[in-house]
């Protein structure tokens, strides 16, 4: 049946009718009988999944959310609030940072607004005039430590009516310019031996060495030696239960020139 003879039956224009066959279509049926607004079903499905997108974001934030608060209940309530704090600084609320956290928005709002707190103790002095003191007085004497390094200069500065430095403070700057003495358990630079100690013929050079022996009783036995560096031979000892003395030592040499030329004034040759 064509649409020009439904029109004549019915009574009713034959664009009308071009236009409810359009809008059905185009899915629009529903809405004609309810009376609504009439929307394409292009749009329809448009606004369907921007509601799905909607929906998604909406469970991502709720799961940021619920991740935030329970990072935040596992904090401290100090770090509670500074958490807080952050965030405000970075542009968010106070009303919703403190309901996310957790915190009351009064105690929120007054953290933020706390002046900052005042440094203890006084300010640092300068250090420039100590350090050139004590470089001087270490250039002079540098087995002194700290403490004597101290005394001197407490003692400079009663005379000349000046005010003392603290003891703490001149370990300090001593420490910070590394001009304290080496302990003897710090690590020390190995010294570097370049040269050739063995040499080629006899009594070219000699050499001396000493050792402790502890005995059984807890005695000790110190013993020093000569050798000749061209095959180590030892060419005479001395031995004693205290310490070894210069006038061991000058024994030693004299029984090492006995043992090796006899009963001489000089030796033939220099010998290192």
């Amino acid at each position: 049946m064509s649409v020009s003879l439904v029109a004549r039956r019915h009574g009713i224009g034959g664009n009308q009718i071009f236009t409810w066959r359009r809008l059905m279509a185009q899915g629009a049926l529903t809405a004609a009988a309810a009376g609504e607004e009439v929307v394409p079903a292009s749009e329809y499905r448009a606004l369907e999944a921007q509601v799905r997108e909607l929906h998604r974001l909406l469970g991502k934030k709720a799961m940021e959310n619920e991740l935030l608060r329970e990072a935040v209940s596992r904090a401290a309530g100090p770090k509670k609030t500074a958490v807080a704090l952050d965030l405000v600084a970075t542009g968010w609320t106070v009303s919703a940072v403190a309901e996310a956290v957790g915190i009351a928005r009064p105690h929120l709002s007054a953290m933020r607004h706390r002046p900052a707190p005042r440094p203890r103790g006084r300010p640092p002095l300068p250090d420039a005039e100590l350090v050139h003191d004590i470089r001087a007085l270490v250039a002079d004497l540098p087995t002194y430590g700290y403490r004597r390094v101290h005394a001197l200069l407490r003692r400079e500065a009663e005379k000349t009516g000046r005010e003392a430095p603290n003891p703490k403070r001149v370990y300090r700057v001593m420490k910070v310019h590394g001009l304290l003495l080496q302990r003897g358990g710090e690590h020390r630079e190995e010294r570097r031996h370049d040269g050739r100690v063995a040499v080629d013929l006899r009594n070219t050079r000699w050499c001396s060495d000493g050792l402790e022996i502890i005995c059984d009783k807890g005695e000790k036995v110190r013993v020093a030696f000569a050798l000749d560096c061209y095959n180590r031979e030892a060419m005479g000892h001395v031995a004693t239960t205290g310490g070894i003395t210069a006038e061991d030592v000058q024994d030693l040499m004299l029984a090492t020139v006995e043992h090796r030329y006899g009963w001489v004034n000089r030796v033939r040759q220099p010998i290192e």
